[in-house]
């Protein structure tokens, strides 16, 4: 039973240092506020091996509505995809 608890335990942080593209959609389509606006993400990879996302929802004109900052261990391969050798991507939504 105890070895069964320590898994849970284990997986819920390994869970935890992966960012899923499903966290950062939807936290960027609960800010959506017009169709035109539009989510930016900007990866980078920290000294300390950590990776570090930004995501943001701007309007059409490229103004700046809110924020948010993931620091993580890996990136899953659905958000990897989106990065592929670029540091910067735009996300229609």
């Amino acid at each position: 039973m105890i070895e069964w608890i320590i898994w849970g335990i284990v997986a819920a942080c390994v869970a935890e240092a992966i960012l899923n593209w499903s966290t950062v959609h939807d936290w960027l389509r609960e800010r959506l506020v017009t169709r035109t606006d539009y989510g930016r993400l900007v990866e980078e990879k920290l000294k300390n091996g950590k990776v570090r996302v930004r995501a943001g929802v701007l309007t059409a004109t490229g103004r700046l509505r809110e924020e948010k900052t993931w620091e993580c261990e890996k990136l899953d391969d659905e958000l990897q995809r989106k990065f592929r050798n670029n540091s910067e991507v735009r996300i229609t939504l």
